[in-house]
């Protein structure tokens, strides 16, 4: 049988991109990758990053060795299944990778003062 899936993924590097991304110091964006690799010739935007990184895409070898090239990072290292199997247990893909919660306050306009929890992305730009 023909298998073209990992789990419910279309891919395997995903995560490990992700990781790498956010890893660079400072850390860099979905932007700032797609940018890099459109100088290098490719023709990838935010919003494909973004596929790649949550499993939604399927990603091309060229792809793959430029995008590893760019995060100064072997192939075999983005193929790292490692990630997937320590969130077996947790069935959480981006376990490591969640955005920080902060408190914000906001008024709301007849009752005064309120707070929620948010997702702190201040510093995450566009992840």
């Amino acid at each position: 049988m023909y298998k073209n899936k990992y789990s419910d993924r279309n891919n395997i590097a995903g995560l490990n991109i992700k990781r790498f991304r956010l890893q660079k110091d400072p850390r860099w964006s979905q932007n700032l990758l797609a940018a890099k690799l459109e100088l290098n010739g490719l023709s990838v935007n935010k919003n494909a990053i973004q596929r790649i990184e949550s499993g939604e895409r399927f990603v091309t070898d060229i792809e793959l060795k430029a995008i590893a090239e760019l995060l100064n990072v072997s192939v075999d290292q983005l193929l790292d299944e490692s990630v997937y199997k320590s969130n077996e247990n947790n069935k959480d893909d981006s376990q490591n990778l969640a955005p920080t919660k902060k408190q914000v306050h906001y008024r709301q306009p007849s009752s005064g003062y309120g707070s929620r929890e948010i997702a702190d992305n201040s510093a995450k730009e566009d992840e």
